[in-house]
């Protein structure tokens, strides 16, 4: 088969850099290289650092290009800013025909008001997800050519500053790899670890980061809410650094080693040694100590989710459970704090595609996500705006890897 174009998912994260390049064509998407470094010069989503990013980029990019003998042509990109905002809006039209039948006029109508909010000039819409029609305040599938007197569609809108994109897109367009699309994390991931059936059915998936944490509530097959908390695995290192009192490289070995967000009742009494080597310097830690912290942190970003979404996550809206991804949701104990914080399953999502096992880790959840999502952009599951993406119209086919 002849290489097609070749297109990679990039994800410029706190922890790493990802980068999944694949070959492109009508047919079908062949995965072609991955590559994972280490980040810097970006915190929780906001560049922080241009030229130290750039290097890191593009030594990543040089490496995937100079291995397969491929040249990138076109880069989609995940986006994680933690201040970006979010509101649900509604459109509703009287029905006007003398028959009651709703017609292509008013949805359209009922569409434009739920997506009428105009923003400032530095901002941009990284979302417009279409919920639900309501005729009369009975949920249907299609509203067209059914009767009744009130048809009403909401939007969940997001949107985020102009310039934390544009700076993004030109690192990439100076290094000769146009953006063609932004797509939210949370939707990137959650593309990966849930079906269909889960998110018709009501599923919360977060997303738990190095700097961030993001989710996306799914009901009835919709984008109900989303959002990114400016805090994940970094903000849980320096809680244990604090509580007991060691360097932020230690506390991580340690988080590592040790780490459990609940606590065995039957390993209380337990310690470990700070070095190992029980020399001087070294000093025993309550096992209880180091769990207590962690099981504190997660129990407490859990309930900031929570509390944001509101009655929206009641257990009985959510039939399909909490998944957790990203590569902090594989502390041990984790489902456990979710479970009891949200009263319902929780479970750690495992990558549903086909894919060796170097990509059916969490931490690939995204970048991968993004891959699959642009390549399938007119799936019902994710009705997102696109207006800067002309070489979308090229992938009509599903994904496949091999």
């Amino acid at each position: 088969m002849s290489q097609g174009t070749i297109v990679a998912a990039i994800e410029l994260g706190t922890a790493f850099i990802k980068i999944v390049a694949a070959s492109v064509t009508h047919e079908r998407v062949i995965l072609l290289k991955h590559c994972k470094v280490s980040s810097a010069g970006i915190s929780k989503g906001k560049i922080v650092n241009y030229e130290t990013l750039r290097e890191v980029v593009t030594q990543a990019i040089k490496f995937v290009e100079s291995t397969e003998k491929i040249k990138i042509a076109m880069a989609f990109i995940s986006i994680s800013d933690y201040d970006q905002e979010g509101f649900f809006q509604v459109g509703s039209v009287n029905i006007r025909s003398a028959n009651s039948i709703v017609s292509d006029d008013d949805i359209a109508q009922a569409i434009e008001q739920a997506k009428e909010k105009e923003l400032s000039s530095e901002y941009y819409y990284i979302l417009n997800a279409r919920n639900p029609f309501y005729i009369d305040g009975e949920r249907v599938e299609n509203p067209r050519h059914l009767r009744g007197e009130k048809l009403e569609v909401g939007y969940w809108n997001v949107y985020g500053l102009e310039k934390d994109l544009t700076v993004k897109t030109h690192l990439l367009d100076g290094l000769g790899i146009p953006v063609r699309e932004a797509v939210p994390s949370s939707l990137a991931s959650a593309r990966m670890v849930t079906d269909r059936t889960d998110r018709k059915n009501g599923v919360l998936v977060i997303d738990i980061g190095k700097g961030t944490t993001d989710y996306v509530l799914y009901q009835y097959g919709s984008v109900v809410r989303s959002g990114v908390i400016p805090v994940g695995g970094e903000q849980l290192t320096n809680d244990i650094a604090t509580g007991l009192r060691v360097t932020e490289s230690k506390a991580e070995m340690i988080k590592t080693q040790h780490g459990n967000c609940v606590l065995d009742p039957g390993r209380k009494s337990e310690t470990f040694w700070l070095h190992g080597d029980k020399g001087i310097g070294d000093r025993e830690i309550p096992l209880k100590a180091l769990h207590a912290i962690i099981e504190l942190r997660m129990e407490e970003l859990f309930m900031i989710i929570r509390e944001e979404l509101g009655n929206l996550a009641e257990p009985e809206r959510i039939p399909a459970g909490i998944v957790l991804t990203g590569g902090s949701s594989m502390l041990a104990g984790i489902t456990a704090v979710g479970a009891k914080v949200f009263h319902t399953e929780c479970h750690i999502g495992q990558n549903s595609q086909p894919l060796d096992n170097q990509f059916k880790v969490p931490e690939m959840s995204t970048v991968l996500g993004v891959l699959d999502f642009v390549m399938q952009p007119d799936n019902d599951d994710f009705p997102v705006k696109r207006e800067k993406s002309g070489v979308i119209g090229l992938f009509k086919k599903i994904l496949s890897f091999s």
